[in-house]
C-alpha cells in the first residue's frame, strides 16, 4: 500500500491501521482474482497512473498519422518489457526519425 500525505498529519497515518481496513475490504469481497505478475501487469502500459493528458496526447499522435497518410508517418504502439511504448516515425532525408 502506499500512502501520499500533508507532511503536518503525517503523525495521523498509521500503516498497521491502514492494513486492517484494507483486509476487511478483501474479505468482504467475492469478487478478487490473485495476480502473480505484479500490479504492472493490470494496465496496457505497465503504469498503473496514466494521466487523461497522456493518453489523448498518444490518441492525437495516432490520430494525425492516420490522417496525414501522404507524410508517409509510422505510428507503432510496441510492447518492450511488459512495457507498452509508442513510435511516431518521421521520415527525413537519407532516413527516418
Amino acid at each position: 500500500m502506499l500512502s501520499y500525505s500533508n507532511q503536518y498529519t503525517r503523525e495521523d497515518l498509521s500503516r498497521e491501521r491502514a492494513e486492517i481496513i484494507f483486509k476487511s475490504i478483501v474479505d468482504q469481497s467475492k469478487d478478487w482474482e490473485p495476480i502473480n505478475q505484479g500490479i504492472s501487469s493490470l494496465t496496457k502500459t505497465g503504469m498503473i497512473e496514466e494521466s487523461e493528458l497522456e493518453s489523448k496526447f498518444i490518441y492525437a499522435l495516432k490520430n494525425y498519422a492516420e490522417k496525414n497518410k501522404d507524410k508517409n508517418l509510422v505510428f507503432d504502439e510496441v510492447k518492450e518489457n511488459g512495457i507498452q511504448t509508442y513510435r511516431l516515425k518521421i521520415p527525413i532525408e537519407g532516413g527516418v526519425i
